[in-house]
């Protein structure tokens, strides 16, 4: 995975791509909904294991959005 900074002016859309994602993954795991309820930031870390449980039972698909990488 290609990690850099994100680009000046993006930092609100980048804020709301997470959001919509921490909101999809919660409807899986309890664990996320709590701190999404809750209003905590849930751990990347722990976004990429849920996201990687629900692809492979095939509860949803992840699609990935270039435009961050440009």
């Amino acid at each position: 995975m290609l990690r850099k900074p994100i680009p000046p002016g993006s930092a609100q859309e980048v804020e709301e791509a997470r959001l919509k994602l921490t909101e999809a993954v919660a409807d899986f795991d309890e664990g996320v909904m709590a701190d999404f309820l809750e209003g905590k930031r849930v751990a990347a870390e722990h976004l990429r294991s849920e996201l990687r449980k629900g692809t492979l039972d095939c509860a949803f698909y992840a699609v990935r959005d270039f435009r961050f990488l440009l």
